[in-house]
Formats: structure tokens, C-alpha cells, sequence
């Protein structure tokens, strides 16, 4: 039996959920709302993320350039509340300059401050406290429009500690490269030659992570890519996630 109820839902969510009626397999704005909250009970997400603004002048800038109207920092916060991650955290040097910069903070969204440079590794230490179970990052300075709820699908499945979202590039030349072994990630091939690139896929800079990676995380600085993801990557725990999305760097 079903029952008629009236709700409120942001005007985003709306254009989103309007976008996915195509008449057949999904009939109306109604049916679309249904399947959507079975999907969302049925697979739950990450109840945090941290997206890393930046340590220094220079990469809160990259993370404050406006798309649309908005800044990168706000495309990001707004895809993860669309999502459904209920608690954001954001991780920078000058909270309160940030906030200056966003339009509007969501009552979801925290600041940790980043006192001095630790790096896409070292500041996970920030919020260690908060994260009980897996969680996801992301870079500030870039955007993609990754689904996460079947990025987190996929991160169970293969019950690795960390999964890399991967986006397709044309020139590889100018970035690392996975080299992969069917899912799993082997290395990151920096800049390769173009007749020696072992695929045409980078990260994109969003990841899925199991807590128990903080054992692998040095004190003080470190960076993900150079300190944590090849000791990963030996235990066979490191995965990748080709998503078709849109991805802004």
C-alpha cells in the first residue's frame, strides 16, 4: 500500500530528480523520488568526507576559482549534499578567509584548520577523531561528478582500504598514470611518453577510505600519492574506479 506525502526538497535536488524521468523505466517526478530512497536505504554512503582546500595561499586560490558562478570549493560541497553525505568537512590554512569567500555554509559543513602544510596525507590526521569508519576525500581545486554511491558499491566489493575515482584523459603525458591490473591499482606512471603510457587514466582526486589506513599514514607531512598509495598498493588494497562523469580540473 502507498501513501500520498508532501515534501520540501531543494530546488537541485529537484532539477536532478526531473532529469532521471525518461517515461518508461522511470514514469514521474514521484516514482523517480521512490527509487531513489530505496537506492539510498538499500546502499548507504560514507557519513563523512574531507575536501582539502589547501595549506597555502597559492592552493586556496586554485580552490576558490569560480565555475559558474561558484567556486570549486562550493561545486564540491554541493555534489556531496546532493549525494547524501551528511557530514563535510573542510580542510584549510584560513578558515575564516574561506568562509568569507562561499556564498552560504550548509549547517553540514565544518572547518579544521591546517596550521601548517601537511600535505593530501598528513591532514587526514585533522580529522582523525571524527572518522570512525570509511570516509571520502576529495580536492578542493578540481570537480567531478562521480556517482558515490556505486563508488562506494565497488569499494566494498573488492574490500580494498582505499579506492581511487579514475577519469579517461586524451594526453596522459602530463600526469601519472595508473597501470592497473584488472581493478587493482599496481603504481602511477608519472608523465609517461605517450607510446609508453600504460593506460589513459589518472586520478581524479576523490577517494574512498577504509579508517584503518591511518596505520599507514606517517606523522607530519606526507602526501597520499608518494607516502601511503604504493604501501597500498603492495597489500593489493588499492583500487580504481573508472567513472564516466565530468571532471574539472
Amino acid at each position: 500500500m502507498k501513501e500520498r506525502v508532501t515534501l520540501t526538497i531543494d530546488h537541485r535536488l529537484i532539477k536532478r530528480i526531473d532529469a532521471s524521468v525518461d517515461g518508461t523505466h522511470i514514469k514521474n517526478r514521484s516514482h523517480a523520488v521512490e527509487l531513489l530512497i530505496r537506492k539510498g536505504l538499500d546502499q548507504g554512503l560514507p557519513q563523512h568526507a574531507l575536501i582539502l582546500c589547501g595549506a597555502t595561499q597559492e592552493h586556496l586560490a586554485l580552490a576558490l576559482k569560480r565555475v559558474d558562478g561558484k567556486t570549486l570549493v562550493e561545486h564540491n560541497v554541493d555534489h556531496l549534499l546532493e549525494q547524501g553525505v551528511p557530514n563535510i568537512f573542510l580542510v584549510t590554512a584560513q578558515p575564516d578567509y574561506l568562509r568569507e569567500q562561499l556564498k552560504e555554509v550548509p549547517e553540514e559543513v565544518r572547518f579544521i584548520t591546517e596550521s601548517s602544510a601537511l600535505g593530501t596525507a598528513g591532514a587526514l590526521h585533522l580529522a582523525k577523531p571524527y572518522l570512525n569508519g570509511p570516509f571520502i576525500v576529495t580536492n578542493g581545486s578540481s570537480y567531478k561528478e562521480v556517482d558515490l554511491k556505486e563508488m562506494f558499491a565497488f569499494h566494498n566489493h573488492h574490500k580494498g582500504m582505499c579506492t581511487i575515482a579514475l577519469t579517461s584523459v586524451s594526453d596522459p603525458t602530463q600526469y601519472g598514470v595508473a597501470l592497473l591490473n584488472g581493478n587493482r591499482i599496481i603504481t602511477f606512471v608519472e608523465k609517461p611518453r605517450k607510446e609508453n603510457a600504460p593506460s589513459n587514466l589518472i586520478s581524479a582526486g576523490l577517494y574512498i577510505i577504509d579508517a584503518e589506513v591511518f596505520s599507514y599514514i606517517p606523522d607530519g607531512y606526507a602526501r597520499m600519492e608518494h607516502d601511503v598509495f604504493p604501501k597500498l598498493a603492495k597489500q593489493d588494497a588499492l583500487y580504481g574506479y573508472n567513472f564516466p562523469g565530468t571532471y574539472l580540473d
